[in-house]
């Protein structure tokens, strides 16, 4: 059973990605495989240290995407629920019997909402090196390429901008993760038409991040932008 959904608010200052895995395997086993830093070692992005208690400190160390960093156990139910934060984030696992495997699911809460798809193709990998460690067997070292990094794209459609009416105009933005090299990216923007502010900062982990403004007199015209920048974007991404 695989399941991912992905939610964000109106404003779009917080997201939810929630996936959910069934493991054939008892609950005690899973439990123990995403509690213990023994087993969190082997499938979570990073190195983690816990005191396993409500309030209790982690600290996660050898994540190459992430400076070492703390958190707080928020909630913990044994052999159910165990919940975190991470930096600004909040990490919230479930277990639930479900014949004779476990139900698990993934509840991550960020304020990064174009960065989904990056958070969701690595826990995928995760989740599915965690597979191997709760069937006992020697996880693969899985990283997400661009495929899977895209497919997550378009199933939260990231790949949409915004179109809005701003000081009599409307403006048209896009925020947009990619998985190219900076240098690759710089090189294709620099050929696109004028007509929109382009810039990149630091992304996820897998790219650069585009910011691209452009704005129109009407309504009908902004939506015709969009659709052009939108294509450009795709085409730059690799999907088209």
């Amino acid at each position: 059973m695989t399941s991912d959904t992905f939610d964000r608010d109106g404003d779009g200052d917080r997201s939810v990605l929630r996936m959910e895995r069934r493991y054939p395997h008892p609950l005690s086993k899973v439990w123990r495989a995403v509690t213990t830093p023994e087993h969190l070692a082997a499938w979570f992005p990073s190195q983690v240290s816990l005191d396993l208690r409500v309030d209790g400190e982690l600290r996660f160390t050898g994540d190459p995407n992430l400076p070492d960093s703390g958190g707080r156990i928020t909630d913990l139910e044994p052999p159910h629920v165990f919940a975190f934060t991470w930096i600004d984030d909040h990490i919230r696992f479930e277990l639930a019997e479900d014949g004779d495997g476990t139900l698990f699911r993934l509840i991550h809460t960020f304020g990064d909402t174009p960065g989904a798809a990056s958070f969701a193709s690595g826990w995928a990998a995760c989740l599915q090196m965690l597979a191997a460690v709760v069937a006992g067997e020697e996880p693969p070292r899985l990283t997400p390429g661009p495929a899977e990094h895209e497919r997550y794209v378009a199933l939260f459609h990231l790949d949409q901008g915004r179109v809005e009416p701003v000081d009599g105009v409307w403006r048209v933005t896009f925020e947009r993760q990619l998985t190219q090299p900076q240098e690759d990216v710089e090189k294709a923007i620099a050929t696109w038409p004028e007509g929109a502010d382009r810039r990149l900062e630091e992304g996820t982990g897998h790219g650069p991040r585009l910011h691209l403004t452009t704005t129109a007199p009407t309504e009908a015209a902004a939506d015709a932008a969009h659709d052009a920048w939108r294509a450009r974007i795709e085409e730059l991404a690799g999907r088209r």
